[in-house]
């Protein structure tokens, strides 16, 4: 029931207008066929303006082909242009959902200083320029000094739902890493994260951290290729929106290139050796699964060619402090 002292809600805004082609067609005539309370005129300039998309893809040329089975949509705001930004990129965006790469040097979100040059921000910026009531919800993060893919809800009401039927929604999402060592097998799992219990008194107990939607719990790995000094895993996470893997790493004493604060050795690399490369996602509004991948950086061959005391490693950063 609503609070007799709170603001009557918003009118509800228009909705996005969807059709599935069924049969080869231009989008020109295909518009103009659907929208027959519009003129010619008028469907041109939904086109122009940025309003239509094909298969999720901005269009704006009236004769682009369409085939059976493609999705058109004319969309209540104009689409956005192409976000330009050096470190995070928008690989792809619908009415409830907006997926990101997002690269080594930003935080997904922040506070402090840094609350306004997070990917979260840069994203909301660039959206509002186009719709001033677009919003953008976290669901899961990276640290600054690692890359890979996140994924934002468009309204709260999506957070909420993603949030407690994570596993449903996003189904996989592995990472590659560069660790310093062996690992203890070639496959197995990683156990949730330790923290130290101190409730009983003087004595200090280390647990194990209770899996949950925030935190990190088991993964599986396995080994893709041994190094002179570093080992190349694949790890996909079971547990969690958010990995913690620099933590099972330094609790294993395996740390993960680069994580000077778990003992790594690498302490100008100004990165973790640390990239996402597959996400996977089942809509849950239209049950479509999606896969996503990036490539591996450069960085991982130098890592993984690496001779024993080899003085490399301070080529290595010096080369990555140039290339940024």
């Amino acid at each position: 029931m609503q609070n007799k002292n709170t603001r009557p809600s918003r009118p509800r805004r228009a909705q996005d207008r969807i059709w599935t082609v069924d049969q080869a067609d231009t989008l020109l005539p295909f518009l103009i066929r659907m929208l027959t309370d519009n003129s010619r005129t008028t469907v041109k300039q939904y086109l122009t303006s940025r309003r239509v998309s094909v298969n999720t893809v901005p269009s704006t040329r009236h004769d682009t082909e369409l085939k059976p089975g493609d999705k058109v949509v004319l969309h209540r705001v104009q689409l956005p242009e192409e976000l330009r930004h050096p470190l995070v990129r928008i690989i792809w965006q619908d009415d409830y959902f907006i997926l990101v790469e997002k690269k080594v040097g930003i935080p997904t979100v922040g506070s402090g200083i840094q609350k306004d040059r997070t990917a979260l921000r840069i994203v909301s910026n660039h959206l509002k320029q186009y719709d001033p009531e677009v919003k953008v919800f976290m669901l899961n993060r990276l640290d600054r000094d690692s890359a890979g893919i996140i994924l934002f809800a468009k309204t709260k009401r999506v957070q909420e739902y993603v949030v407690g039927r994570w596993p449903e929604v996003v189904p996989e999402q592995r990472f590659v890493m560069a660790v310093e060592g062996d690992m203890p097998a070639e496959e197995g799992l990683l156990a949730p994260p330790r923290h130290e219990d101190q409730s009983r008194g003087r004595r200090t107990q280390v647990v194990a951290e209770a899996p949950s939607g925030d935190s990190a719990g088991a993964a599986r790995y396995k080994v893709i290729r041994k190094g002179a000094v570093c080992t190349l895993v694949e790890v996909t996470l079971l547990n969690g929106r958010n990995n913690q893997l620099r933590r099972q790493m330094g609790q294993l004493g395996i740390p993960i290139a680069g994580d000077w604060r778990q003992g790594s050795s690498f302490r100008h690399l100004d990165c973790l050796a640390i990239q996402g490369t597959r996400f996977v996602m089942r809509h849950p509004e239209t049950g479509e699964e999606r896969e996503y991948k990036l490539p591996l950086p450069r960085l991982f061959r130098q890592l993984m060619h690496l001779e024993e005391g080899s003085i490399r490693t301070e080529t290595i950063s010096k080369e990555k402090k140039r290339s940024k």
